[in-house]
């Protein structure tokens, strides 16, 4: 019997390796678990972020195919006809005879 006796392996050293081997795992499925919730609100807040810029994207281009309607639609004419631009032409050729006058008379005054 005491062969039997000496046959057996060792229970304690590979029991206490074991342990150790599964309390490492459990520490590394933890870690792991934290980096998926963590991947997981990450994904969250990009797919939150997508969708709003998809949104502004849609928004701008609206105001952009509208925009491009208004600058190709040709301008509508209006029924009023503008007289600033003659009255400023009057104006400045006024100012440019009386200059001429005055140029006239301080050549005279000589």
């Amino acid at each position: 019997m005491d062969d039997t006796a000496t046959s057996v392996p060792d229970m304690s050293k590979d029991d206490s390796y074991d342990q150790e081997l599964i309390a490492n795992l459990k520490k590394q499925v933890e870690k792991l678990t934290l980096q998926l919730s963590s991947a997981e609100e990450e994904i969250d807040n990009l797919t939150l972020e997508n969708n709003n810029l998809k949104q502004s994207n849609e928004e701008l281009q609206k105001i952009n195919i509208l925009y491009k309607k208004i600058t190709n639609s040709p301008a509508k004419k209006s029924k009023k006809k503008l007289s600033t631009p003659k009255k400023i032409n009057e104006t400045s050729q006024s100012k440019q005879t009386q200059t001429e006058q005055l140029n006239i008379t301080e050549k005279k005054d000589e």
